[in-house]
């Protein structure tokens, strides 16, 4: 059998100290072959080295022994309901590391050792917390990414969890947020909501995107958008769903924005430029008339491409572009994104282009204005920039930003309403990550929006989102079914 790809898991069983500071912590690691059973000791075994990340020491090696595991349970029962593929019998390797603080690990496996012509390298990377027993909960794993737990995104109403967390409780339901249609409707109702704009999981937009076959990887992001609009549609004045942009070429990202307007989306979720790259380029240009003809909103997450081409973090200034100038300060985000615009000259040629921007970190939003014209007006002689207005007119005219359980950013629009002006926000409860305020978001709402004016706190809570979406305050919203 030839083995091309391995999938690790880590399952962290804790031990007690016995002595000093460093908490012995077990780790036990399974090597799973792609589409097949464990890697066991019939295969020869795969070769796995433990390794503190931050200082490079290994930590373990050893080889994993054991059995292939249940043909039926690993290849013939279908993955659901946080059933474990893996138990005691199959092949593993158990180590003990000794660690006296929280320790990003890197596990490497090798193999199979009976077979090395067909052998392959993979590694993955986890926090491991001295006494700290994370042996259970789902977790992703795409090609080229490593294992990333469903951690803290799928807090809902229960504890944070950075990993061990599961898309199932534990009678084999759907977790808060992890089910279907219905279910969510049921859970707006519970926190007094009236509709959601949905984003794409984090895991799914970020691993999709290492997948190399562009094909491929376009099958799954049309995949994705063709479930979305299947779930949303039992209810899509309340179910909004906010169709995935590919990266994979301006091309894919015009014909992928008419064929989401076709399916009923009212938004997109742009993860880089159109042209699929970081930097703006003329064929963007396709992409964004094509948005405004639709009349669809563009509502990314953070932000879109914004990485700025500096050389690394101490590489001579005065290499950098205008817009790592003017960003120097900012905080990055989405006033990197507005800052490849701006300079590009994108909102001169499309004056009525707007964004949402959904998760800023909403109380540093008065800085990065202050930043970004600070730094122009400071630095401009070198970069010779001529802006018709001032950056932070640009992302008052061409913003709108999220704005989660951060009762500091309203206090601060009431204190210094210019400097930070509400009335460019718009509230979500960011239900079901962490930060977020299910199931009390109208308790929330009540203490932290109470004493705005009501005009202000209309425009927060409803009137942004409806100008952006298109929706009509006035209409009636499907009701939850029974």
């Amino acid at each position: 059998m030839k083995v091309r790809h391995m999938l690790l898991s880590l399952i962290i069983v804790v031990a007690m100290a016995t002595s000093g500071l460093a908490v012995p912590t077990q780790i036990t690691v399974h090597v799973k072959s792609k589409d097949a059973k464990f890697m066991g000791t019939s295969m020869g075994g795969a070769q796995i080295t433990i390794k503190d990340v931050q200082t490079g020491k290994i930590l373990a090696k050893g080889e994993t022994a054991g059995g292939t595991g249940s043909t039926a349970r690993i290849m013939d029962t279908p993955a659901s309901r946080g059933v474990p593929l893996s138990d005691d019998s199959d092949a593993k390797l158990t180590a003990i590391i000794d660690i006296d603080k929280p320790t990003l690990i890197e596990v490497t496996a090798y193999g199979p050792l009976g077979s090395l012509k067909s052998a392959n390298r993979v590694s993955a990377t986890q926090w491991v917390v001295p006494g700290k027993h994370i042996a259970k909960g789902d977790a992703w794993l795409m090609e080229g990414m490593p294992l990333t737990y469903a951690s803290q995104n799928l807090r809902g109403r229960g504890k944070v969890r950075f990993a061990g967390q599961s898309y199932f409780k534990d009678d084999g339901s759907r977790t808060d947020g992890a089910g279907d249609g219905k279910q969510r409707l049921r859970e707006q109702d519970e926190d007094g909501l009236d509709a959601e704009l949905l984003y794409a999981p984090i895991f799914a937009s970020r691993f999709l995107e290492k997948i190399p076959e562009r094909d491929v990887y376009l099958a799954m992001v049309q995949a994705y958008n063709d479930w979305l609009a299947d779930y949303c549609s039992i209810a899509p004045d309340r179910l909004i769903g906010n169709a995935l942009m590919p990266m994979s070429g301006i091309d894919d990202a015009v014909a992928e924005l008419e064929r989401a307007h076709s399916l009923g989306f009212r938004s997109v979720h742009l993860l880089m430029q159109p042209n699929g790259g970081n930097n703006p380029t003329p064929d963007d240009d396709r992409f964004w008339e094509k948005a405004l003809e639709l009349g669809i909103a563009l509502s990314p997450h953070m932000s879109f491409a914004g990485q700025m081409n500096i050389g690394g973090p101490r590489h001579d200034t005065s290499q950098w572009p205008p817009e790592a100038g003017m960003t120097q300060h900012a905080g990055g985000g989405c006033a990197n994104t507005m800052a490849q615009l701006i300079v590009n000259g994108t909102f001169e040629r499309f004056p009525e282009l707007r964004f949402y921007f959904a998760e800023i970190n909403a109380a540093i939003f008065p800085a990065a204005m202050y930043y970004m014209d600070r730094d122009y007006l400071e630095y401009n002689s070198w970069f010779q920039l001529d802006l018709p207005k001032l950056p932070s007119q640009y992302l008052r005219d061409h913003g709108l930003y999220g704005m989660i359980r951060e009762p500091l950013a309203v206090a601060i629009g009431q204190a210094l309403p210019h400097e930070m002006p509400l009335e460019l926000f718009w509230w979500g409860s960011d239900f079901p990550h962490s930060v977020g305020t299910f199931p009390h978001s109208r308790k929330y709402l009540e203490e932290t929006f109470g004493e705005l004016d009501p005009e202000l706190r209309h425009t927060l809570l409803l009137g942004n989102a409806a100008e952006h979406l298109g929706l009509d305050l006035d209409a009636d919203i499907t009701e939850t079914p029974a």
